[in-house]
């Protein structure tokens, strides 16, 4: 529990058994209150893995998406406070107190985490990313696709449903601004998996980039619509 208020950790995962283990064990502090896995119809050993562990399991016989297997989680949560963070961070999973603090002592209503660049891909799906958060909301934002983020438990309704897949954190980013919830990009010592300059990376950007079109063509409707109303 940080500055009384109850702490829940959402990390959804699809085939991760080679950094579960480790990201689990980074998160074995005390003033976290409730660790939820969403198991997102993985076909390797990462349910079995979050199993053996103390933390709880929401297990998906099938593969649903990001998006699904994160709102799954938050409806699933107890705490007041949510975090959000991906499975391959490892031992760096640690690091997130200074993105919890902000949203616990109620600075902001969401924090979201701004990751040191570990190259990989070209930067076109972020670029993408920021261009049409800038076209939508008329701002931008300098880690609008992280997957780190902290959320009070009064704004959950405002974000939610989520853009499906890939789309789930740029559509988050929309209705931040929309809504006009304070959020703050905080520097963390986060690390994950690098997607490679290989087939299967670019195949992965490629999925993401169109899950981002898709989601930014969703929000202009939505927003077209209640300019009309």
């Amino acid at each position: 529990m940080l500055a009384g208020k109850s702490i829940s950790i959402i990390i959804p995962a699809y085939n991760e058994e080679k950094r579960i283990g480790a990201t689990l064990a980074g998160l074995e502090q005390d003033w976290i209150d409730e660790v939820i896995v969403v198991n997102d119809g993985s076909n390797d050993q990462t349910a079995e893995l979050v199993k053996r562990s103390s933390v709880s399991l929401l297990d998906l016989k099938e593969n649903h998406g990001k998006a699904a297997a994160v709102e799954l989680g938050l409806k699933k949560a107890r705490g007041a406070v949510a975090v959000l963070l991906d499975a391959d961070l490892e031992s760096t999973a640690g690091e997130l107190i200074e993105l919890v603090r902000p949203v616990a002592v109620g600075d902001v209503a969401v924090t979201v985490a701004v990751l040191p660049i570990q190259g990989g891909g070209f930067g076109l799906v972020r670029r993408l990313a920021q261009a049409g958060l800038q076209y939508l909301t008329g701002r931008t934002m300098q880690a609008p696709l992280s997957g780190q983020r902290v959320i009070a438990r009064e704004v959950f309704a405002q974000i939610m449903p989520f853009q499906p897949g890939f789309g789930l954190e740029i559509g988050m980013d929309v209705d931040l601004i929309i809504e006009g919830i304070p959020f703050q990009e905080i520097n963390c010592n986060f690390r994950h998996r690098i997607t490679g300059r290989n087939i299967s990376g670019y195949f992965h950007r490629g999925r993401q980039f169109w899950a981002i079109v898709k989601a930014l063509m969703a929000k202009k409707g939505a927003i077209d619509g209640e300019m009309v109303r």
